[in-house]
């Protein structure tokens, strides 16, 4: 049975306990949290935007100037968390927040948008996951900035030697080598 007892009648008792007092401190904290002896929350991937894959410019084929142009995006900013699945795995979750500009050649106000969400470790490709984000103008509008489901990527195994951060997590456009040059192009300028 637990009692209640006030502060004021407790201290006392608190005060003769003297050395003993910090030692009961430690005992009730040490049952707080998880017992094992590594507590602290992981460390996460290092999250960027591939800078050959941020932008997306889509023209309809044999088409390259502006009337020619179907969509037009940016990814703009990457969210994320990760936790611990258990102490040798890292589960990570991202999402993605996209800007889109519809173009003058564009047929309908949806259209599918490809992105991908890719880690990397010790600089190879360890996994990489395509999506379809639909997008969906408004009848009133050529602009749309939208945010991606939560992805959740595979578990990383993790350990003393190789940390969460020891991981990249990477977000781009789907482009084909064409959009890569392009960007890469517009980049170099």
């Amino acid at each position: 049975m637990i009692r209640l007892v006030s502060f004021s009648r407790a201290w006392p008792v608190l005060v003769r306990a003297g050395t003993a007092l910090p030692i009961v401190l430690l005992a009730c904290l040490a049952g707080c949290g998880d017992s094992s002896p590594t507590t602290f929350a992981p460390s996460c991937p290092r999250v960027g935007i591939l800078p050959e894959a941020a932008d997306l410019s889509l023209y309809r084929p044999g088409g390259g100037d502006l009337t020619d142009m179907v969509l037009d995006g940016r990814i703009t900013g990457v969210v994320g968390d990760c936790r611990r699945e258990d102490p040798r795995t890292l589960s990570v979750t991202a999402r993605a927040t996209i800007q889109l500009t519809r173009g003058p050649a564009a047929r309908g106000r949806l259209a599918p948008v490809p992105i991908f969400f890719a880690i990397t470790g010790n600089g190879r490709l360890l996994y990489r996951q395509t999506y379809n984000v639909m997008a969906q103008f408004a009848a009133n509008s050529d602009t749309l900035t939208l945010t991606t489901d939560k992805v959740t990527l595979p578990g990383l195994p993790i350990g003393p030697g190789v940390p969460g951060s020891a991981y990249e997590l990477w977000i781009g456009f789907l482009l084909t080598p064409e959009g890569i040059a392009y960007n890469r192009a517009r980049l170099a300028r």
